[in-house]
């Protein structure tokens, strides 16, 4: 990319920044406050709670209406609402906007923190620094006292995580932004997913998933494995996939993973996933292997995985212990990622229990299929029937064909 590019791209960022994230977390600030219980008001007898309830009512909503900035009357109305209230600390953050609306940032910045002083936990004040800082592109202030606001007002959570990818990309956010992922958890998933719909960076989207290799849940993480894949970085996201296994998941040297139906951890797409619909279901039945029920309608995938195969010549090898009649509607195909044709397919038939048998396809990956898929497939029969059947294993060794590599698709 080059630098006009990149300051062109930078420009675009801070312009949604300023517009979405600041001006849509005042709002929703202001709105918070107007939910806040009030304070006592410390002289008795000369106001009503009424009143200051009436005041900063007006005054909340003046600052709705104009997104957040200050209008004409607020001084005047925060004036009077102090006189109303002496503590009140939202009078001081009312007292703050005024004052940034008159350009006044030293005076501005003083009610704030005196506005602070009295309400520590005020969701408004805290709002105007995280403006102020990201205004002033400072980088640490802004994802710091985002962090704050977040945990004071969880309902600032969509906006929150807008500024975080936001920064994202900047090398001095991302120490802080690892940091908060390693020690907070309940925003991984929709982080990481904004993250991966987010135009950032592959390494990006690398560094900050294996911040969470280890806590969080799998939604996130696989969105940022799907989006690495579908950029062509899938030996990047087979290693992002890796960081997160246990010691003893890692030493697993098959070319496919779980080929037995074990229950090995691991996030899809490099271990299975298996669909369950109205169409049919696959799971893992113990120690069997894995149970496939298809009900003779629709052409589902029940399971899938993504591969990493180099080019080269394969063998596709699935032992089936059980199918019952019309199993021919079940088939394990083997795709390249690039392409809806198969490099081959393995097509099952019944068999009534006893031992395991091997149904076997020769196929080849050609030089421009970085990455594959391997998916168990159905397709309804001549005379709908249900189909059952219990796949021992899938697994792929090197092997022998007499056949061409498949020719690349046309771009």
């Amino acid at each position: 990319m080059s630098r006009k590019q990149s300051e062109q791209r930078y420009t675009q960022r801070s312009m949604a920044s300023n517009l979405v994230a600041c001006f849509v977390l005042l709002i929703m600030a202001w709105a918070v406050l107007a939910s806040l219980p009030l304070p006592q008001l410390s002289m008795p007898g000369l106001s009503t709670r009424a009143d200051v309830f009436s005041l900063t009512d007006k005054i909340q909503r003046d600052l709705l209406r104009l997104k957040g900035k200050a209008g004409p009357t607020t001084r005047q109305d925060a004036e009077q609402l102090l006189k109303l209230d002496p503590t009140n600390g939202n009078a001081f953050t009312f007292m703050g906007l005024a004052a940034d609306r008159d350009g006044k940032s030293a005076l501005a910045l003083s009610y704030m923190d005196e506005a602070l002083r009295r309400e520590p936990r005020g969701a408004g004040t805290r709002a105007w620094f995280v403006y102020r800082a990201v205004q002033r592109d400072n980088v640490d202030e802004a994802l710091k006292e985002t962090e704050r606001l977040m945990a004071l007002v969880p309902d600032a959570l969509p906006v929150a995580l807008q500024i975080f990818v936001y920064f994202s990309e900047r090398p001095e956010a991302q120490p802080r932004l690892m940091g908060m992922l390693k020690r907070q958890k309940g925003w991984h998933d929709p982080f990481l997913a904004q993250l991966a719909a987010a135009k950032v960076e592959s390494a990006t989207l690398a560094r900050m998933g294996s911040a969470v290799a280890k806590g969080g849940t799998d939604n996130g993480r696989s969105a940022i494995l799907s989006v690495l894949i579908q950029r062509g970085e899938a030996g990047q996201a087979k290693r992002l996939w890796q960081d997160a296994l246990p010691a003893n998941a890692r030493k697993s040297n098959t070319l496919v993973y779980d080929a037995e139906f074990e229950k090995l951890p691991g996030l899809a797409p490099f271990n299975w996933s298996f669909i369950s619909g109205e169409d049919g279901s696959a799971e893992i039945d113990g120690g069997r292997g894995l149970a496939v029920d298809y009900f003779g309608r629709g052409s589902p995938v029940l399971a899938e995985q993504v591969l990493l195969l180099k080019p080269g010549i394969y063998a596709l090898n699935v032992a089936v212990t059980t199918a019952t009649l019309n199993a021919e509607s079940l088939s394990w195909g083997i795709y390249c990622a690039r392409t809806a044709k198969p490099l081959n397919k393995v097509q099952l038939a019944p068999i009534q229990g006893g031992e395991a048998v091997t149904f076997k396809a020769n196929f080849q990956v050609p030089d421009w299929c970085a990455a594959q898929s391997l998916k168990l497939e159905a397709s309804p029969p001549d005379f709908p029937a249900a189909v059952n059947a219990t796949i021992r294993s899938v697994i792929i060794t090197p092997g022998v064909v007499t056949s061409s590599a498949p020719k690349q698709p046309a771009s």
